[in-house]
């Protein structure tokens, strides 16, 4: 869905020359009838239901979650200039890892590295290159670290917003990330040397469920369990197992089915084929369009069309006295003859078709 609204398709054949409101055609979705292409249909899970992954899905409804340590850090970019992003510690990670984005706004070069990197469950992520950063903090170099690139490192960080009421412990400290308890989105992960190499001797603990403070060279860093400040579904970790699902949607789609699928207007229109039909001596096919509920079309809009254009004409006859008066004869001449008439009274009420009529005047 985000694929065809970023790329301004129609939601329903997933052309990109006009918009939904403006398609013409007559298919739908194949699972619920409505008005888009069947690869952009998501069924609304219920409480019950279970994704079924080849890695671990935990989640919980709860108030609590642990918050892990971020800090702004500074990062040195290609013109020597020190750029602030957000950094995660993973004291379970063996390797740093920056964001292809970061590293974008940094313009730095990669070198070109393949590979993958394992996390819980073997869930892997491609590796895009690798890049060698300065890290710092006050315009001052740090450490010098090679990173690894990926197209994300995480969700936002913390998973919601934090109930900070209370914690007294930290109220006078510099902390590393002022923004700690709004989720925000990750720019580099720092491996677990890194966090134990930054570390200085001070630590504040705080009361129940509260986060430890950890002095370092980039500020005091918060870890630990902690309160949010609404209660949320905790998803802790889950794999996007869908390709396979799409890849036999594709096929399924792909396919011809095997009897028609049709609304009840299209059968409507089917049986009327059928059953009125006829064929003249030349073969072609003759049948009356079909009405909705057998009732009067309607032509909305056409009469004040109409009237427009009949005032523009009375404006151009008074101007130029020889064409109204042949208008006047010709127009005379069409109800003489018969080709014009005047509507009945009683017909006045039915569905009607008013036409714009234009002077045409052709001297020759």
């Amino acid at each position: 869905m985000k694929i065809a609204t970023d790329r301004n398709w129609c939601y329903n054949c997933l052309k990109s020359s006009h918009q939904l409101k403006s398609c013409t055609s007559i298919f739908s979705c194949r699972t619920c009838k409505r008005k888009h292409h069947s690869l952009l249909h998501r069924e609304v899970p219920t409480e019950s239901s279970q994704k079924t992954a080849s890695s671990l899905v935990s989640r919980s409804q709860s108030n609590t979650t642990v918050l892990l340590a971020t800090a702004i850090v500074q990062v040195q970019d290609a013109n020597g200039e020190m750029q602030s992003f957000r950094a995660l510690f993973d004291t379970g990670s063996q390797s740093n890892f920056i964001t292809e984005s970061a590293v974008s706004r940094l313009n730095l070069k990669c070198s070109k590295t393949t590979g993958c990197v394992s996390g819980l469950g073997e869930a892997a992520a491609s590796i895009l290159g690798d890049v060698t950063c300065h890290i710092g903090t006050n315009d001052k170099p740090v450490f010098i670290l090679d990173l690894h690139v990926l197209s994300k490192i995480c969700g936002d960080q913390p998973i919601a917003n934090l109930n900070t009421s209370g914690w007294s412990h930290i109220k006078a400290l510099p902390l590393a990330d002022p923004g700690f308890d709004i989720p925000g989105s990750i720019d580099l992960l720092f491996a677990a040397d890194v966090f134990a190499d930054s570390l200085l001797n001070q630590q504040i603990k705080g009361g129940p469920s509260q986060p430890t403070a950890f002095n370092s060279i980039f500020g005091w860093l918060l870890l630990g369990k902690t309160r949010i400040a609404t209660t949320t579904m905790l998803q802790t970790l889950e794999t996007d197992c869908e390709l396979n699902s799409l890849v036999q949607r594709f096929w399924e789609l792909d396919s011809l089915p095997k009897t028609p699928i049709w609304t009840p207007e299209e059968s409507l229109c089917e049986q009327k084929f059928i059953s009125d039909h006829t064929r003249d001596d030349s073969g072609r096919y003759i049948l009356c369009l079909p009405f909705k509920d057998d009732s009067e079309p309607s032509f909305i809009g056409s009469r004040d069309v109409a009237l427009r254009r009949f005032h523009a004409i009375e404006r151009r006859l008074s101007r130029d006295s020889d064409l109204h008066s042949q208008y006047l004869d010709f127009m005379s001449d069409y109800i003489k003859t018969g080709h014009m008439s005047l509507v009945p009274a009683d017909e006045m009420e039915k569905g009607k078709y008013y036409i714009p009529h234009h002077s045409v005047l052709r001297p020759d």
